[in-house]
Formats: C-alpha cells, structure tokens, sequence
C-alpha cells in the first residue's frame, strides 16, 4: 500500500530521496517495464531511482537515467524540473522529484537488467497499463501539470 500526497503531512519523516524522468518525444512518454526478479515484476513506471548521498536531483535523474535507459542528456535546456509528491509505504516515507525530458528525436534504449521491456505511450495509454505502486497518482499529477 502506498499513500501520495501533494503537500508534505506533518508527520511525514523523509527517508529516501527519490527522482523520476518524464522523458517525452512528440506526444509519448517512455515507460520501462520491471524484469521478473524486481519486486513489483512485470509493472511499468518511467525510469527513476534513489539519490545517492549527497547527490542533486536533477543529476541523480540523469543518472538513473543512462543507467536504467542508456540515454544520456546533452543539453539542459531539454530539461525541466516540474515538482514534487510525498509518498508513503508503511516503513518508508519518501520524496519524489519529478523532471521532464523532451527529445527531439527518439533515442537508442539499452535497458538494464532491471528492465526488460519498453514502450513510447500516451498519457491515456499508460494509464491502461499494470503500474508500480504510487505511479499511477504520479502519473495523473503529471497530467495536471500539463495543462
């Protein structure tokens, strides 16, 4: 179970810092797919990982990734930091950044062995899809902050 909130709750503790690409081209978002050994297997979410210490958020998105995509950015101007939710699983309360990412062309994907499928989707179609938990509350603040 998870919670999301857009505003930080009172009691909320932050334990893991946690950064998300919107990567975009035209009007898709890239979604990986988990492999079988991760835990949520076979769900999709957009690449995203933990901060390691000490790390920004933006540098840790563009870590994450080239490591899970294979993707590198080579200009800042194609990034925009958008916001932040606050999630919550029973042991763990977390902040998420979310950035998005818009390529000219479509890039070559190398996937990680974290992943084992990827698909360029529309808002509306990802939303049909078996999703990691909380990626449906981040996808649908993603939609708003569209508009």
């Amino acid at each position: 179970m998870i919670q999301v909130f857009r505003k930080k709750p009172s009691d909320f503790k932050t334990h893991v810092y946690v950064t998300a690409a919107y990567v975009k081209h035209e009007d898709k978002i890239l979604i990986l797919q988990l492999s079988q050994e991760k835990e949520e297997a076979f769900h999709y979410g957009v690449p995203a990982g933990k901060l390691e210490n000490g790390e920004l958020p933006e540098d840790g998105m563009e870590r994450e990734l080239f490591e899970e995509t294979g993707i590198r950015i080579d200009s800042k101007d194609s990034i925009r930091s958008l916001d932040l939710l606050f999630m919550r699983k029973p042991k763990c309360d977390y902040i998420y950044h979310l950035f998005e990412v818009t390529l000219a062309e479509l890039p070559e994907i190398h996937l990680s062995k974290e992943h084992q499928a990827y698909r360029w989707l529309s808002l509306e179609e990802i939303s049909t899809l078996p999703l990691m938990l909380g990626a449906i509350e981040a996808i649908e603040f993603y939609k708003e902050l569209q508009k």
